[in-house]
């Protein structure tokens, strides 16, 4: 629902479209992209066990989300899964980012909700290493 009122109305991220790499789109917004913030969600949030409990969860979270998405934004641009209307990656989007899923990490912190999947936190470091390494091979 945040990128579907976000990619309509502006109101969070900035000014963003969609491109066509992502696939079947509703309203303007790709489908698989609710499942991507539900994977890195839950991948930090099994990688981050041993604080889960702790008053800084939500903001560790946060912050490893926001750097995720600062390695991803470049491929994703590239890849022609979205862009920014202006051209450059606006500082609301980060800003946004680490709102909305410092908020979600807030809930499962809360709701102590139980994720203990060792796998989890392994999908996420891949995602890291394979947004890193796209990077890099794109400037060569």
């Amino acid at each position: 629902m945040i990128e579907l009122i976000g990619v309509n109305t502006q109101a969070i991220f900035g000014f963003y479209i969609y491109g066509d790499s992502l696939g079947l789109k509703l309203w303007n917004t790709p489908l698989i992209i609710g499942l991507n913030w539900l994977v890195l969600i839950y991948c930090i949030s099994a990688l981050a066990k041993p604080i889960r409990d702790t008053w800084y969860f939500p903001l560790i979270g946060a912050a490893t989300m926001v750097a995720f998405d600062w390695l991803m934004e470049p491929v994703a641009i590239a890849t022609n899964m979205w862009f920014w209307a202006s051209g450059v990656i606006p500082d609301k989007n980060y800003i946004d980012w680490f709102l909305v899923s410092g908020f979600l990490f807030l809930m499962i912190r809360i709701l102590k909700v139980a994720i203990n999947n060792r796998i989890a936190g392994i999908l996420f470091v891949m995602q890291v290493v394979f947004f890193l390494a796209l990077n890099i091979l794109s400037r060569i």
